[in-house]
């Protein structure tokens, strides 16, 4: 039994079609909030060591240069570098057990188009870190999460492990406020 001719049955398909995809654009992160910032280069020359989503930047040389260089292990990777990224796994291993969102999976930052949270160890007067809460695109085109951590930083300060857990404060709330954050 037909209930409906020929171009009315052609019309509800067309009709579903275009509903269907104009649901499925308006549910597409805009492309505005995608990272369009690039992140700005420090003087120097720099290394990357990749371990899961963290890129760490670090530099032997130079203004920005690591005050620990030892390599106890002779893997090419300074034991300060090896230790950060170890505590980094560690740190998101244990705040996933605890149920923490991940800042990647956040929707604050799955909207930008963020995909790694870059570590850059730098010289810094004031402070043992910072976590920021802007994702900025590096040459690469790969869009990041910052964390800088001082150059003069030595294994066993927990620095990369407390501003790990800022990024993830920072994708709960853009808010940062005394109590929070």
């Amino acid at each position: 039994m037909k209930i409906f001719k020929k171009g009315v049955s052609v019309r509800i398909g067309l009709l579903s079609i275009v509903v269907g995809l104009s649901l499925t654009l308006l549910s597409l992160p805009s492309l505005a909030n995608v990272c369009q910032t690039k992140l700005k280069p420090l003087e120097g020359e720099w290394e990357d060591h990749r371990e899961d989503e963290f890129i760490i930047q670090y530099a032997i040389a130079g203004k920005h240069a690591l005050q620990e260089t030892q390599d106890t292990a002779a893997s090419g990777l300074p034991d300060v570098i090896a230790d950060a990224a170890t505590q980094l796994v560690a740190m998101r291993e244990m705040l996933k057990l605890l149920g923490f969102q991940q800042p990647l999976e956040s929707p604050r930052y799955l909207t930008q188009g963020a995909s790694h949270i870059l570590v850059r160890f730098r010289e810094m007067e004031k402070s043992n870190g910072r976590a920021f809460d802007e994702v900025r695109r590096l040459p690469s085109g790969e869009c990041v999460l910052i964390i800088e951590v001082t150059s003069r930083y030595r294994s066993g300060n927990f620095t990369p492990a407390h501003e790990l857990f800022h990024q993830i404060q920072n994708g709960y709330t853009t808010f940062k406020q005394p109590w929070f954050y």
